[in-house]
């Protein structure tokens, strides 16, 4: 598939669930940025992390 795909937010529930279970109410900074294509097209979504303990 081309072009930007149309996003749904709606679909971030799960995540969003995710990080509320894990983090509670002071969950970490977090970033969602829209793309036109990733790297396979059939992916929906991509995750890149970075960790650090103090």
């Amino acid at each position: 598939m081309s072009g930007a795909r149309d996003h749904d937010v709606s679909k971030l529930g799960p995540i969003t669930g995710a990080v509320r279970e894990a983090w509670g109410t002071n969950p970490p900074v977090q970033t969602l940025i829209g793309v036109a294509s990733l790297a396979a097209p059939d992916v929906l979504f991509e995750v890149e992390a970075l960790a650090a303990r103090p």
